[in-house]
């Protein structure tokens, strides 16, 4: 897959864009996440029900996205909250454009308000107290528990 997609890249006769396709160490990944502005997601859910783990990677490192949007895709990133959702390429466009241009009363591109205010809540986000057991047991076991006592209510009714 990278080999064909070097290749496509080579093609182009791009005069202003440098694509690098390093490899990363497993540990350089992380680093490498933090230091974005902004990640872009251009996952295409076959199902509209799965959910990019390029975005959960972004969401831990405190990077707000841009997401190609579907159905499910709110659940993960609310839009406006932890980044924002386009559905054509010119939006995707105008959000670029929205979040990065420079701003007058700000210092430089990290620091459009929108990107603050997602950061914000992106690490808002990772103090939440709970550990995965709590938050397991608040919020899925009583959804499984209601879906085991439906369907043994249908059964014996």
């Amino acid at each position: 897959m990278k080999p064909h997609f070097q290749e496509v890249l080579r093609k182009k006769d791009w005069k202003h864009v440098v694509v690098l396709t390093p490899w990363l160490e497993w540990t350089d990944y992380p680093l490498l996440l933090g230091s974005a502005d902004l990640g872009v997601s251009l996952h295409r859910s076959t199902s509209n029900l799965d959910l990019p783990m390029k975005v959960v990677d972004l969401i831990g490192a405190e990077v707000p996205v841009l997401a190609l949007t579907y159905p499910a895709l709110s659940e993960l990133l609310p839009h406006g909250q932890l980044g924002y959702h386009f559905s054509t390429a010119e939006g995707l466009a105008n959000q670029l454009i929205h979040l990065l241009m420079p701003k007058e009363d700000f210092e430089g591109v990290g620091d459009s308000p929108d990107l603050v205010r997602c950061r914000r809540n992106l690490r808002k986000l990772k103090q939440v107290s709970k550990d995965w057991h709590a938050q397991w047991m608040e919020t899925v076991s009583p959804t499984c528990a209601e879906l085991v006592r439906r369907d043994t209510k249908e059964k014996w009714d």
